[in-house]
């Protein structure tokens, strides 16, 4: 076990590492770079989450993981297509809605109300 939470701090480390290396040398374009940004914090705070094992955040892991997702599905069609369509964003935006859902579901996370 303490192998796997080493391999997770490691990658931790190894994504800081890319992200200073990413916010100093990719110029442009801006919304790349952005999304760039995106896909290593998650992986960050992913990695970081499980190799502090961070039980009371556990619920935050299927939102990153699907910021994960959205920022690869953005990164895709920008190089390839170079424009990124409003079909895209629909796509980005319910892949996110769901993900926060189906969290807010399995959780039972419930605002506490005084009355």
């Amino acid at each position: 076990m303490f192998l796997v939470t080493s391999i997770y701090f490691s990658v931790f480390i190894l994504s800081l590492v890319v992200l200073g290396d990413v916010l100093v040398k990719f110029k442009r374009p801006l919304i790349l770079k952005f999304h760039f940004v995106l896909l290593i914090f998650s992986i960050a705070l992913i990695s970081l989450t499980f190799s502090l094992n961070l039980t009371q955040f556990a619920f935050l892991v299927p939102f990153l993981k699907s910021l994960t997702m959205v920022a690869f599905l953005n990164i895709y069609f920008h190089l390839f297509f170079n424009k990124l369509k409003p079909w895209i964003y629909f796509l980005s935006f319910l892949i996110v809605g769901s993900s926060i859902f189906i969290t807010i579901d399995s959780f039972k996370i419930t605002p506490e109300v005084n009355l």
